[in-house]
């Protein structure tokens, strides 16, 4: 760790220097001074707010961990999903199991795939928890930015943000007129998507934004599956009764329908092509003829899949500035869900049948000016949820059924909360955070038929946890010059423990720890046409929770989630954006992680033991019932090597007045376990590059914008998540990125 720390030093330190330097030559000239009007400096890099640490803040400012997609660049791009901001955030890998979004962020994530399922990364949207996987991605319209932040966040926004946060901020209403727009898209696979927003001041005091997204888009796999099928409303209001109180009430609907999610069969035969769905009936020859490796246990994927999934959200913000002691924030919120699927994702027929109701409160108090910021605040949670999952009838075992019906799946957590940061001097901040989560998780159920060998009883489930947990944050701050700053962190964060579906006592699973250590320097050169921000950071990652297909030590099968042991990621990121004209802008960012399990120890049956295929170490056969299977040493789960992004964007002014914006960007990612199924070699997926362009015509006006977008232009295969499939270790189910897909989009602002 030293040696990896001390490098990262002098990498930081040498571009801070060489910013102070250039800043300090600047300076001496008077002539150079003065000879750039802010007219010039505007034409460099833009700036960048953002409000990740509860208070407004310039980026470059900030020693956060994070990157930013603007509105512009959303809506130029189409992001439309979570999948595709793995193309602005290297280190960050987004994929789906059924309608559940399955996010990692530098080898720390979730194998998200049921209503009991933890995030490691939070999403949030305009300050409010989104808790369920299965609720995240029909959010992504009318947005002002998002902000993907890496590493622990667990001061700010405690529980379940282990791997980081990204925060979602939609536009909000304004008094600057009748405005808006409607956007129109068709592309291959007919997708037809439409999009609009319209804002309407309705007095001096009272603004509203309303806000509507649709898509139709058929599958990407054989079987229709990897469709997206979506309808979002959203309708906000905002009152400004006085100077210095605000309150924005919204409140949305969402529905997803289709057939949702799929995978493919892994690894691939002769003759069958990638998107060859798990469903497909080559795929379910293939199975067959391969045959068991436990006699008559088998459960063959089906193709009538489905995906229903409502969601209605309400919340509120109000902000009362309280003079030079501080500003009040109260932001109270309910969402409720209700979800039903039928999907073959996890590589065996499931049907899953949920509801959720999730009531939150946050109240702060905080200070953003002078030299001394600080706010502090409390938080309440509380989710009421329940879920039947039934695994479906094998064709191989007459009548074979697993049911489960949790009648309570209950989380209730309070928090207390406090972070600062004091300016020793006009160059040096110290930052300090402390929060306290005080919560408890009840599980009530039944299951029936969970045995492997033949319909048994039925099992009654009883369960509950309560953890008490103290998360924390330290760093400093140095201004080297009025456009370099060195920073250093240091910050605590965890994710909640819990249980899995299973009728044994061990199916409880203790809380996850992350200790995150961040040195970094951010820079501007030549006039703010060049910006180079370098970080290194060292995790020390305890309890992991590792979630997969597998057996308790009874010898029953469940989708397990085991403390597996410890991790040590580190890595350093180099973010580069290059503007030396208005017209052009070069942006580079890579990504370097090296990320092995510490320890990783997984007790699992013995007479199981002989037809388990894995790249681990298998304890010696006994009379016991368990034996220890040995990962430590592997890689963490969804982690490349090296991975990135360059894009270049370059406009072209017309004689009559018109703009042309031509973009291309590439992404990278090398060879990576996509899943913790014992590291088998069906679990390692390739590099892969990716390469997009789009082109855009504006009028003098902006009256309008016409994109014609390819994506995928080489229709490279992108694996992004893996499991066993059919307790067969030969196989994996795969979920797959997009192929090649391109449109033209209309867009018509007012």
């Amino acid at each position: 760790m030293k040696r990896f720390l001390s490098s990262v030093a002098v990498l930081a330190l040498a571009c801070g220097v060489a910013g102070a330097a250039q800043a300090q030559t600047s300076a001496a000239d008077p002539s150079t001074a003065s000879a750039a009007p802010q007219a010039e400096k505007d034409e460099g890099v833009a700036e960048i707010i953002v409000t990740a640490q509860r208070r407004s803040e310039n980026l470059q400012r900030s020693s956060l961990s994070i990157q930013v997609v603007g509105a512009e660049e959303i809506s130029r791009t189409g992001v439309a999903s979570p999948r595709e901001l793995a193309t602005f955030a290297p280190g960050l890998s987004v994929s789906q199991s059924g309608a559940s979004t399955q996010t990692f962020i530098r080898g720390v994530g979730d194998f998200s795939a049921n209503a009991l399922a933890q995030l490691a990364v939070l999403y949030t949207i305009d300050g409010v928890n989104i808790e369920r996987a299965s609720a995240i991605g029909t959010n992504f319209y009318d947005l002002a930015r998002i902000e993907v932040l890496k590493g622990p966040q667990g001061t700010l926004y405690g529980r379940n943000a282990t791997g980081g946060a990204i925060n979602l901020i939609t536009a909000r209403p304004d008094f600057n007129g009748i405005s808006g727009y409607i956007s129109g898209e068709y592309g291959n696979y007919d997708r037809v998507q439409l999009a609009g927003a319209l804002n309407v001041p309705l007095s001096d005091t009272l603004a509203v934004r309303g806000a509507f997204q649709v898509i139709d888009r058929d599958g990407y796999l054989s079987d229709g599956t990897d469709d997206d099928k979506q309808q979002g409303v959203r309708l906000q209001m905002l009152w400004e009764p006085s100077e210095g109180v605000s309150l924005r009430v919204s409140g949305d609907y969402a529905h997803q329908g289709g057939k949702g999610a799929g995978a493919v069969l892994w690894p691939l035969t002769p003759g069958r092509p990638t998107r060859t769905s798990i469903t497909d009936p080559a795929s379910v020859a293939v199975l067959k003829s391969f045959g068991p490796p436990i006699p008559g246990f088998v459960i063959e994927p089906t193709q009538d899949t489905f995906l229903d999934n409502d969601m209605y959200n309400v919340s509120a913000e109000l902000n009362v500035d309280l003079g030079d002691f501080a500003t009040l924030t109260v932001l109270p919120a309910y969402r409720e869900q209700t979800f039903r699927q039928r999907t073959n994702a996890n590589g065996f027929p499931l049907i899953a049948d949920e509801r959720a109701k999730q009531t939150s409160l946050e109240v702060r108090l905080g200070r953003q000016s002078g030299s001394f910021k600080w706010v502090v605040g409390g938080f309440y949670f509380d989710l009421d949820s329940s879920a039947t999952f039934d695994l479906l009838a094998s064709n191989f075992i007459t009548g074979f059924r697993v049911n489960n019906d949790i009648s309570d799946i209950g989380t209730r957590s309070y928090a207390a909360f406090g972070e600062a940061t004091l300016s020793l001097t006009d160059r040096f901040r110290v930052i300090g955070g402390l929060r306290y989560t005080d919560e408890r998780k009840d599980l009530r159920g039944t299951i029936t038929d969970q045995t492997i060998v033949a319909p048994g009883p039925q099992y009654t489930i009883s369960n509950s946890v309560s953890t008490s947990v103290v998360t924390w944050k330290a760093g400093l701050e140095y201004d080297l010059a009025e456009q370099s700053m060195l920073y250093a962190t240091v910050s605590r964060g965890f994710k909640s423990g819990g249980f899995f579906i299973a009728a044994d006592p061990d199916n409880r699973f203790d809380p996850e720890t992350l200790t995150a250590y961040t040195f970094g320097v951010r820079n501007r050169f030549f006039d703010n046409k060049l910006q180079l921000n370098v970080e290194g950071y060292y995790w020390d990652y305890k309890n992991l929770q590792v979630s997969a297909v597998g057996f308790t030590s009874s010898g029953a099968a469940a989708f397990t989630t085991r403390n597996a042991g410890a991790a040590n990621p580190h890595g350093i990121d180099v973010d580069l954006i290059f503007k030396p004209t208005q017209a052009d802008t070069l942006s580079a960012t890579v990504s370097w992680i090296d990320s092995n399990y510490k320890r990783f120890l997984v007790q699992y049956p013995a007479f199981l033991a002989p037809s388990l295929v894995t790249g681990c170490d298998v304890g010696p056969a006994s009379a016991a019932p368990t034996v220890t299977v040995d990962c430590s040493g592997l890689p963490t789960v969804r982690t490349p090597r090296w991975s990135g992004n360059v894009s270049y964007l370059r406009n072209f002014d017309l004689s009559n007045g018109g703009t042309i914006v031509a973009g291309a960007s590439a992404q990278f990612a090398t060879k990576r376990f996509l899943a913790a199924d014992f590291f088998g070699p069906n679990t390692i997926a390739e590099g892969y590059v990716v390469v997009n362009a789009d082109l855009t015509y504006k009028p003098a006006d902006d009256r309008f914008a016409i994109t014609g977008y390819i994506r995928n232009i080489g229709n490279s295969d992108v694996y992004q998540g893996s499991i066993n499939t059919l307790f067969n270790g030969n196989f994996s189910a795969r979920a797959i990125g997009a192929p090649r897909t391109y449109g033209v989009r209309v867009t018509y602002n007012f």
